[in-house]
């Protein structure tokens, strides 16, 4: 299992405790050992500009997901 956590933000990220929990999440949904996690932390404007642009919402969100699959 890969993850890759990036931190666009001011603030410091925990990078151990955001790994503990995407292993625990990915062993409840049984993701294959193949799989890749990407996290970002964003700050509110990038939130804003990615959420406007992806689901035509001008406004800030929590969380934006995007299913990537094998073609």
């Amino acid at each position: 299992m890969e993850f890759e956590i990036t931190n666009r933000t001011k603030e410091r990220i925990e990078r151990g405790n955001v790994r503990r929990i995407l292993e625990k999440a990915a062993r409840v949904i049984k993701l294959p050992h193949d799989a890749v996690i990407s996290v970002v932390f964003l700050d509110s404007k990038d939130m804003l500009a990615l959420n406007k642009k992806y689901r035509k919402k001008d406004e800030a969100t929590d969380v934006l997901a995007f299913p990537l699959t094998k073609s």
